[in-house]
């Protein structure tokens, strides 16, 4: 086979932040630039790149985003049933951007980091989750999945369990890149064990 006929590497980035969607400090920049960076540089080992970001929907996105179309109804399984939300799409520069948030009034999303540690460990590990089921609804697999920080660490460890039960998920790898050592998301166990 030669390299002309291998499909595109697909990404799925997951991040709290990536400016100029949400920027709170060096994370919204990285998160804002690497995607960008790859999907210019357009290649990895002579493949196309299809790389996508998935954020949290928090407030204010809608305002600096382009227009936003709604996508999908998601669950994700949790102890006592489903968490439900709704996922939000947007293209700019070529990249495909998806905005993920819980359904109904859930806390968390005014800021994309809150002095609840609850609050941001429900926003955060839902995302991470639904991030997982995103992929399979849209039926788009990833080769890689790019989780960063403690906010998208949990996806790592459920994809690890998912490749054993399911077969859409074997092939799918992931990256965790920790940017923040000194804030590993400290108080979210007890959310952790809702999932």
């Amino acid at each position: 086979m030669s390299l002309k006929t291998l499909p595109p590497l697909r990404v799925l980035f997951i991040i709290a932040e990536a400016d100029p969607y949400v920027k709170i400090g060096g994370l919204g920049d990285y998160g804002g630039s690497l995607p960008k960076a790859v999907s210019e540089i357009g290649t990895v080992g002579g493949r196309n790149v299809d790389i996508r970001v998935a954020l949290p929907f928090h407030a204010g996105i809608e305002k600096v985003a382009p227009p936003l179309t709604k996508i999908s109804e998601i669950k994700v399984i949790t102890k006592k049933g489903f968490a439900k939300g709704r996922v939000f799409q947007f293209t700019s520069q070529g990249i495909i951007y998806y905005l993920i948030k819980r359904s109904g009034n859930p806390s968390g999303y005014k800021n994309a980091y809150n002095f609840s540690q609850i609050d941001d460990a429900r926003k955060y590990i839902f995302f991470s989750m639904a991030c997982l089921e995103l992929i399979k609804t849209i039926d788009w697999k990833p080769d890689l999945i790019h989780a960063n920080d403690w906010h998208t660490a949990i996806l790592a460890y459920e994809l690890f369990i998912k490749r054993k039960s399911d077969d859409f998920y074997k092939s799918i790898r992931s990256l965790l890149t920790a940017h923040n050592l000194p804030f590993l998301g400290e108080g979210s166990q007890p959310v952790m064990q809702d999932f």
